[in-house]
């Protein structure tokens, strides 16, 4: 089952509102950390570093919004458990915008 996800260029926010940012002018977006997250991961399993490059491929090539499968949220969760390359408050956004939407 696919999961559309919106907005993913928009700036990751502090829980106070500030922009978390990448250099002065540049604010870090859900899509910029997630393909970062895709980047460094140290996958454990065979295969997992391949998974990694090709969902970060998927989410760089993305516009505004992106359709993922289900095993990719979870393996993008999955890595997002295990990081150690962003602070709290990104992980919990991205933890968030990867949830799915009850209305």
């Amino acid at each position: 089952m696919k999961q559309k996800i919106a907005g993913i260029n928009e700036p990751i926010t502090m829980i106070t509102g500030g922009r978390i940012m990448v250099t002065e002018s540049e604010p870090l977006t859900y899509k910029n950390a997630l393909v970062s997250l895709c980047e460094l991961a140290k996958p454990g399993l065979p295969g997992e570093s391949m998974k990694a490059y090709a969902i970060g491929m998927k989410l760089f090539e993305a516009k505004d919004s992106i359709e993922l499968e289900e095993d990719e949220i979870k393996f993008l969760k999955k890595l997002l458990a295990s990081s150690e390359s962003f602070v709290a408050v990104v992980v919990g956004k991205l933890t968030d915008l990867l949830e799915p939407k009850t209305k």
